[in-house]
């Protein structure tokens, strides 16, 4: 698994692929069905849903007035994961 050496608590950079709706397209283009998305956060664990078995990664990716933004993403989604490293 892409997140087997990762901590929770660890800042990660995660690239993840989304799904997508394209209007008014004239042909089947990368642009139309790779839509890749690139988030920041702290990287909570992954966790099974019942209904499906799916896995899911879960992430705290803000944090306001002492609540918790999380991002779920299907461990399939995901495509690449890097420890963040803050630029100096």
């Amino acid at each position: 698994m892409i997140l087997n050496n990762v901590k929770s608590g660890t800042v990660v950079e995660v690239v993840w692929v989304d799904a997508s709706i394209t209007r008014n397209a004239n042909k089947v283009s990368e642009k139309v069905y790779a839509t890749y998305k690139r988030s920041l956060g702290w990287f909570l664990g992954v966790y099974r849903e019942k209904l499906f078995g799916k896995e899911f990664a879960v992430f705290v990716v803000e944090t306001t007035n002492g609540r918790k933004h999380m991002l779920s993403v299907p461990l399939e989604n995901i495509v690449e994961v890097a420890e963040y490293v803050e630029k100096r």
